[in-house]
């Protein structure tokens, strides 16, 4: 293999950046149900719990999506299935915008579910192509960087979302995002190789798993992936970052507005809205450069820190009411729980799928996120429901504490020397 040169790492930059565009493009067109969902709850006349069944009924098609959509993207390439992804969660937000004309409750949750199942196509895709392009050692601060960029997304629906429900009705928070994604996707896929090699440089970073010459089939990405020890309980954990991160980001909207009288549109909204996606940008970069350059790679002691400073602040979050304080609080909540997500969920997958199973090992860790997903739909919205927003805070603690506690568990797991122990997946090595 030759020495990257700065034309490579040009290119490098130009792929990951347009993946990250995409990827973006799809948290738009995820996170922009958290600010329809007041308006939508209003104008038809459903319960918390009763719309809890679209997000728990997404979330679970997200997980299961990871879990298949991770050995698929193996199989047939991370930028092919993106694109695939592209089109499916374009076409199921047109199509729950356009169910503003029935209001039939069956007919979100069942569109959503389509978007849940084709979004999971996305984090299994990018991760795919960037294996290739990254090695071990900079893997925790590109996940970080990477991670800021397609929070850009969620910013930027945050920030629009509101503008467009000042003027217009809630569906167009699903008709403009999705035409915006229509066009980065036609740029992503003019821009992006799926491999180095394909743009002429002779340089992988993606370690082999197996054999030379091994055929590794939908069976074998997922056997090389479920045998690992490692792999599980990060992914046990990650279930916890699933009901963390998702509770605060799909309910906040609403408890801001219901609690504090902080609407959509208002003036603190919209700092709020910028402050907890900058926030989650900079505990993504944080975390990842923590990760590569003061534990040498090793995902694991960063992350549990981050797991237990959660739930020391939702400790606090309990018991404060000043509504600036609980804002600072949701801000300082972001900014820990986004390195947890973009360190487990981009740098170890990268780390132990290696070449022939970053997708299936992508599938498996983001499927875990989404399974503990499932339990802030219609399980918080009842909870809400029944005791109040009270009951928010205190539910996502144990949560935390879990995360952090199983984290322990790997602490000197993976790093620039590799896996941690003999149940662990072969090694990475280090790129010269």
């Amino acid at each position: 293999m030759t020495n990257p040169d700065r034309a490579f790492h040009a290119r490098r930059t130009q792929n990951w950046l347009w993946l990250a565009f995409l990827y973006g493009s799809y948290y738009a067109l995820r996170y922009n149900l958290s600010l329809a969902n007041a308006p939508i709850r209003a104008e038809f006349g459903f319960s918390k719990a009763e719309f809890g069944l679209v997000l728990s009924g997404t979330y679970i098609a997200y997980a299961v999506g990871q879990f298949v959509n991770g050995p698929i993207v193996d199989r047939f390439g991370g930028k092919r299935m993106m694109l695939v992804g592209a089109a499916g969660t374009i076409l199921a937000n047109v199509l729950f915008g356009l169910n503003a004309l029935t209001g039939q409750l069956n007919l979100f949750v069942a569109v959503w579910v389509l978007n849940g199942y084709v979004q999971a196509f996305g984090s299994p895709g990018n991760h795919k192509v960037n294996c290739h392009w990254f090695a071990v050692g900079e893997r925790g601060l590109f996940a970080g960087v990477f991670s800021a960029v397609v929070y850009l997304g969620r910013a930027a629906m945050m920030l629009v979302g509101p503008f467009i429900l000042s003027f217009f009705h809630w569906k167009w928070l699903f008709f403009a995002p999705a035409a915006v994604a229509a066009l980065v996707a036609v740029a992503m896929w003019r821009q992006v190789a799926e491999t180095p090699r394909e743009t002429g440089h002779d340089v992988s970073f993606a370690d082999s798993k197996v054999a030379a010459g091994t055929h590794v089939s939908f069976f074998t990405s997922l056997r090389l992936v479920m045998g690992n020890r490692t792999m599980w309980i990060f992914g046990l954990a990650y279930l916890s970052t699933g009901v963390v991160r998702n509770g605060l980001e799909q309910w906040f909207p609403s408890y801001l507005q219901e609690v504090h009288g902080i609407a959509p549109g208002s003036v603190e909204f919209g700092a709020q809205a910028i402050l907890m996606p900058l926030a989650a940008l900079a505990g993504a970069i944080s975390a990842g450069w923590v990760s590569d350059h003061l534990f040498q790679a090793r995902r694991g002691p960063v992350v549990a820190i981050m797991y237990f400073l959660q739930a020391a602040v939702l400790v606090g979050f309990v018991y404060a009411s000043d509504p600036h304080v609980c804002g600072t609080l949701l801000i300082v909540l972001s900014f820990l729980f986004s390195g947890p997500h973009s360190i487990v969920g981009t740098a170890v997958t990268m780390d132990y799928g290696g070449k022939e199973a970053t997708g299936a090992a992508t599938g498996f860790i983001d499927g875990m996120q989404y399974l503990g997903a499932t339990l802030v739909g219609v399980g918080m919205g009842h909870l809400i429901d029944l005791l109040g927003w009270t009951a928010w805070g205190p539910s996502l603690i144990l949560f935390a504490v879990a995360g952090g506690a199983l984290t322990c568990l790997v602490w000197n797991a993976g790093g620039r020397g590799g896996a941690a122990d003999p149940g662990d997946l072969a090694p990475d090595r280090q790129a010269a």
